[in-house]
């Protein structure tokens, strides 16, 4: 009997050693990978999304702004994904880290990947990728580059961020479900619409922006007041009392709906600044719905649209801010406008690249410039005559969409100011202001059309025209 007892207490002391435990149950549910610490939180139903008139506008092919955001962003992250065909949902999630000093140092990132289809991480990194094991958690983790974690704790879900934000985001979705309400963050699930997003200003940060105003306003009224320092301190005074005010924010975009598509909460910690803060930023809607094209290198608007861009409104101790389903879909149009814009002049500088070759090649073989685009065509050194078509002119010229200019010896002093060859436009100025230009040390350059003029007038006197 004695021997029995102690065979039994031997194997029972031996379990834990020899009995490897069960491995942890992780959920298929993206949101509940959201780390606990974690500021912001974004849920972005792509199977919804994917349906809707204005992402089809947005995914448009042929202005590439999606696929080129896709395309940075898997070099980026070294992943074989294409968001558009592959995700189902996607949850990020961010928290913002502190230095010692207060100001804000990093951010920790983590996204949770729902796919549409069954995986392998050999068939997600475009690279072979190094094992990473975490003590506590039973999945296998891959080391994409240094600051780049990925996990996959089924074949339908990826978890991918820093190291830290996959290692908090893996052990929150194995922890027992918080009592009472859900987690503020996590309830980005419960709300509707093809986008939720749901956050909380962090001490830190509402620190850091008083810090930053309280330098600014030191720095930037040394020497007396002016109109235009008046003008950007109320202005930036407002955007700080905001940051300083607001606690938590929530809300969601809902495309399907022809009203309030996007609805937005700011909760605020102070009694009596809904309304003052709400009229603020309602006086804000128009000159951000003129400038923010500029954002992405598009002319911005001369006037606001017809549609106001969103209305801000008190709402007991909070800010409500909804805009019209409209306005967001003349929004993405003036970006998609924009976004073509900027493709044309991309497309623009290449061919003036192309250009710059061809001219060093005739160079090298007369000994002098070409006087006109004739001579390079017929020295063959330019094949194809859409190289002098400028692609982001919606009417071309009978002939060519640039102008060469017929240099010598003479002017090339400086080579870096001296200009060679430009776009045309029609009427007294460019539409956007701006245009690309050929310098004579070859290198290409979208400038203002003021300085270009400037720089043009200089050449023509160099030349001794």
């Amino acid at each position: 009997m004695r021997n029995a007892m102690l065979l039994a207490l031997t194997l029972l002391l031996a379990a834990p050693a020899a009995y490897a435990q069960p491995a942890a149950i992780y959920p298929a549910d993206p949101v509940r990978y959201i780390p606990a610490d974690a500021d912001l939180a974004v849920l972005c139903r792509f199977s919804r999304l994917r349906q809707t008139d204005l992402w089809q506008s947005f995914a448009d092919p042929k202005v590439g702004l999606w696929q080129g955001f896709v395309k940075d962003l898997g070099r980026e992250l070294n992943l074989n994904l294409d968001p558009e065909k592959d995700l189902v949902t996607a949850v990020l999630s961010l928290k913002v880290v502190y230095a010692e000093s207060g100001e804000p140092d990093t951010v920790r990132a983590v996204a949770a990947l729902e796919l549409s289809h069954d995986a392998r991480p050999e068939d997600l990194f475009t690279r072979r990728a190094e094992p990473a094991p975490m003590p506590g958690v039973s999945v296998s983790v891959y080391r994409l580059d240094p600051d780049v974690t990925a996990a996959m704790p089924g074949p339908r879900l990826l978890v991918i961020g820093s190291p830290e934000s996959v290692k908090a985001a893996l052990e929150r979705a194995v922890a027992p479900p918080l009592p009472g309400s859900p987690d503020f963050l996590q309830s980005v699930a419960g709300m509707p619409g093809e986008v939720a997003f749901a956050g909380r200003m962090p001490q830190g940060l509402r620190d850091a922006i008083g810090t930053a105003f309280q330098q600014w306003k030191e720095r930037r009224f040394r020497g007396g007041l002016d109109l235009e320092r008046v003008l950007e301190f109320a202005l930036l005074y407002n955007l700080a009392r905001l940051g300083r005010e607001v606690e938590a924010a929530r809300g969601s975009v809902d495309l399907s709906r022809q009203a309030d598509a996007l609805d937005l909460s700011l909760a605020l910690k102070s009694d009596g600044m809904a309304g003052p803060i709400a009229a603020t930023l309602d006086a804000l809607s128009a000159p951000l719905a003129m400038a923010l094209l500029s954002m992405i290198g598009a002319q911005p608007r001369d006037e606001p649209p017809d549609q106001p861009l969103y209305h801000a409104a008190a709402d007991g101790r909070a800010v409500r801010i909804t805009m019209p389903r409209q306005a967001i879909a003349d929004l993405v149009k003036d970006l998609v406008a924009g976004a073509r814009q900027e493709a044309g002049r991309t497309e623009s500088m290449n061919n003036l690249r192309m250009v710059s070759v061809a001219i060093q090649t005739y160079v090298a073989n007369k000994g002098a410039y070409p006087a006109s685009w004739s001579d390079l065509l017929q020295a063959r050194l330019i094949s194809d005559m859409k190289v002098l078509q400028n692609p982001g002119l919606e009417v071309h010229f009978p002939d060519y969409d640039y102008q060469l200019v017929p240099l010598n010896a003479k002017a090339l002093d400086r080579p870096f100011l001296v200009v060679l060859a430009y776009e045309r436009w029609q009427g007294d100025a460019p539409p956007s202001g701006r245009l690309n230009v050929l310098f004579g040390d070859n290198h290409v350059e979208t400038m203002d059309f003021e300085r270009f003029v400037l720089l043009l007038q200089q050449t023509y006197k160099a030349l001794g025209r």
